[in-house]
């Protein structure tokens, strides 16, 4: 077997180890983030109260990521910056959208990228022959 053929497929292994890598730096971050800037914990009533946390962590992750594009670290950087810049900065351009629905206008603004562009702003379009 030809060494080349043998490490094909590694190459896309090391490239999502790479993403995966990166995803739980940033995830951690965040949590430690988000500890040091709330009110010191209480023991939580019920066990969902602390769930609501890892949801809004993912979607942020997942709008960042399709916004800047799967296979584009760097574009889901671009798209984090984004999607932080759209959501602050939407209720006060726009009036009649309160700070509730400041994340309905950064999931306007993903639909509306990913009508033009499917692939997310620094994507790259693959083409695949049959």
């Amino acid at each position: 077997m030809e060494p080349d053929a043998a490490a094909a497929p590694r190459r896309g292994v090391s490239r999502l180890s790479l993403i995966g890598i990166a995803v739980s730096v940033v995830a951690v971050a965040g949590v430690v983030w988000w500890a040091l800037h709330q009110e010191p914990p209480k023991f939580p009533d019920t066990p969902g109260e602390w769930a609501d946390l890892g949801i809004a962590v993912l979607l942020y992750g997942f709008a960042a990521a399709t916004l800047g594009g799967f296979d584009s670290i760097m574009g889901a950087v671009v798209g984090g910056l984004l999607v932080g810049i759209i959501e602050t900065f939407a209720p006060a351009l726009f009036t009649f959208v309160g700070n509730e629905l400041a994340l309905v206008m950064v999931l306007l603004v993903i639909l509306i990228v990913l009508y033009f562009r499917p692939q997310g702003l620094f994507g790259s379009k693959r083409v695949e022959r049959v």
